[in-house]
């Protein structure tokens, strides 16, 4: 019987060893088993949360040109804001210097008009024998040019005459009394003469006022 085992075809073998084989194969119906890579926890969150969402370009687009114009609206607010200060501050400034400019005017010219005064006094008092002598038409030049240099800074004599109406804002009444010529209120004589600034009277003129006329 040992010769037989010993003897075995080539046939014979292939069969046991299908055999064999077929004993270690799984049975039906059972997964065959693989090895696999390990699972990542990142992996699965991931997988969990899903596709990450796309961006609207067009969205940020405007997302982004309105935050652009409400920042170059508050530029333009400011710019506007600063350029009015500025302008009002010049304007300020350019008032402040011609006050200025009027104040250290009068401040000299008021020391001056005493002197016309006394020059227009002087050419009063010149008796008519002498008033067409060399030195009184020498003395009336004078006058003339340093009214000419007054009037050039903006010295001006306040224009009044007799007949006209009283201002106060530019006439001071010495005396009110009955005129036979003049109705109540209206300028008699012009006692002395007033001087005007720029628009600002230095001194009023001096004069005599009716305060009606007599019967």
């Amino acid at each position: 019987m040992m010769e037989n085992e010993a003897e075995q075809t080539p046939v014979e073998e292939q069969v046991e060893r299908a055999d064999v084989a077929g004993s270690s194969a799984p049975e039906a119906g059972e997964e065959l088993k693989t090895e696999s890579e390990p699972v990542q926890v990142a992996d699965v969150e991931a997988a969990e949360e899903g596709p990450e969402p796309q961006v609207d370009e067009l969205t940020l687009l405007g997302e982004q040109l309105t935050e652009a114009q409400a920042k170059a609206s508050e530029y333009l607010d400011g710019w506007q804001r600063a350029r009015a200060e500025l302008a009002n501050y010049r304007r300020r400034e350019e008032q402040r210097r011609k006050q200025m400019d009027v104040e250290v005017k009068s401040r000299l010219l008021i020391n001056l008009i005493p002197v016309l005064d006394d020059l227009g006094r002087a050419f009063e008092m010149i008796p008519e024998g002498v008033q067409d002598s060399p030195w009184v038409e020498g003395l009336s030049l004078v006058g003339q040019k340093l009214e000419t240099v007054l009037e050039k800074s903006g010295l001006s004599v306040v224009s009044v005459e007799p007949g006209d109406a009283f201002d106060p804002k530019f006439h001071e009444a010495v005396t009110h009394e009955p005129s036979r010529d003049f109705e109540e209120g209206r300028i008699i004589q012009v006692v002395q003469r007033g001087y005007d600034l720029s628009g600002t009277v230095l001194r009023p003129a001096l004069v005599r006022v009716s305060s009606g006329k007599t019967d």
